[in-house]
């Protein structure tokens, strides 16, 4: 007589699921059956603050009602995955279901730390856990409120928003959320469970130039600390846990410590946390692609650019997710001294379709590799929001 795999005795099931090592096999235990699913669930927190990041791929083109999404572990498909110049090919043999989606009508508009910011068609924000279930409400945005459509808000990744989230508890109460809005001079943060958002103001000129906030960082080893990062370069310390009506700012990098190419164009510019240092990521256009790397001097309150100084650590960049580090030596396949990044270009012979790829920047040679994601998605356009797929972050707890 057959095993019945299915209905093994929930002890069996918690012991076998506090075995498992990694997130993509907890993710196919899950799969096998109900009570499966609530064994593995009650374990994955602890796997997902372990593991090297994924990315869930958004559904086909004009497809939004399918309850599960792709989940590929970033390991599992390097390695099958390469791209070919002249002809992508691909068979994602390595991806895995997880029974989520976005409601109807809503979009992931940021992400942080595997957390996403979701906006539905009624302007109420979310964030959501794709991997876990949980979802907490965030307060309305008066200024969302105004806008009609939402296709129209969102309907290309640069006016996507950053979004960071800080704490140092594994208690929801204790969290904060900071949203930087596009091309202004403040933010937005409120505690989980707040009813209204707070704000929080800088410079909009510095000695006649207009400047704005591109990125903002909750340092997860500086307990309520902020970085806020500007346009020309400045970076805020900001006295900051969320609770205080006025947060004290502090000016870390001085105006006009970065060199010219620096403020050429739209460019990304993004801030990391690196074992304890805040890092500076700056995509240079002066080549075909490839970006430059800033530690803080903070006795000279200027940006100093390195090379080949992130030994062991990889750098991610997705976009208008928080970029996140982790130490190469964690999981095989992940190299140090690199920078990941998502890359986007049209398909040949299609007007309306994007192919994703995955580059790996090398600090030291400033060389490229591309590995494809075979999964295509649509181009953006007025009245038309892109779905980009969605990396998932380890977590800090």
């Amino acid at each position: 007589m057959a095993a019945d795999w299915q209905n093994l005795p929930d002890e069996l099931l918690n012991t076998i699921a506090t075995k498992l090592t990694t997130l993509s096999a907890n993710i196919r235990f899950t799969g096998v059956s109900r009570s499966w699913r609530l064994a593995g669930l009650q374990d994955r927190h602890r796997l997902i603050g372990r593991q090297i990041p994924g990315l869930i791929l958004p559904p086909p083109p004009d497809n939004n009602t399918i309850s599960t999404r792709k989940f590929i572990p970033l390991t599992e498909f390097i390695n099958h995955h390469k791209k070919n110049t002249n002809n992508r090919q691909g068979t994602n043999t390595n991806e895995l279901a997880i029974p989520w989606r976005l409601a109807e009508r809503s979009l992931c508009i940021g992400w942080c730390r595997g957390w996403m910011l979701v906006l539905d068609y009624n302007c109420k924000l979310t964030l959501q856990n794709p991997l876990t279930g949980s979802e907490f409400a965030l307060p309305e945005e008066e200024k969302v409120k105004r806008i009609k459509h939402l296709d129209f808000l969102l309907w290309g990744y640069r006016r996507s928003r950053r979004v960071s989230i800080g704490t140092h508890s594994v208690s929801v109460s204790d969290w904060f959320v900071v949203v930087v809005q596009p091309i202004e001079t403040y933010l937005k943060y409120c505690r989980v469970g707040d009813g209204k958002w707070k704000v929080l103001e800088f410079p909009e000129y510095q000695f006649g130039v207009k400047d704005y906030i591109v990125d903002a960082l909750c340092s997860s080893l500086e307990e309520g600390c902020l970085y806020v990062l500007m346009s020309t370069g400045e970076l805020f310390c900001c006295d900051f846990d969320g609770r205080e009506e006025e947060e004290k700012k502090k000016r870390v990098v001085a105006f006009g410590s970065m060199d010219e190419k620096f403020n050429r164009g739209k460019v990304l510019k993004s801030l990391v946390e690196v074992e304890g240092e805040i890092l500076l990521v700056h995509e240079n256009r002066e080549c075909a692609c490839g970006f430059d790397v800033y530690r803080v001097d903070r006795a000279g309150k200027r940006w100093v650019g390195i090379t080949d100084q992130l030994g062991e650590v990889a750098v991610f960049l997705w976009f208008a997710g928080q970029p996140f580090s982790v130490r190469a030596e964690w999981e095989l396949g992940i190299r140090g001294n690199c920078i990941y990044f998502l890359e986007m270009e049209q398909c040949r012979g299609s007007d309306r379709k994007l192919w994703c790829d995955i580059g790996v920047f090398d600090l030291k040679t400033s060389k490229i590799e591309f590995f494809h994601v075979d999964s295509e998605l649509e181009m953006p356009c007025p009245g038309r929001p892109v779905r980009l797929p969605v990396p998932i972050a380890p977590l800090p707890w």
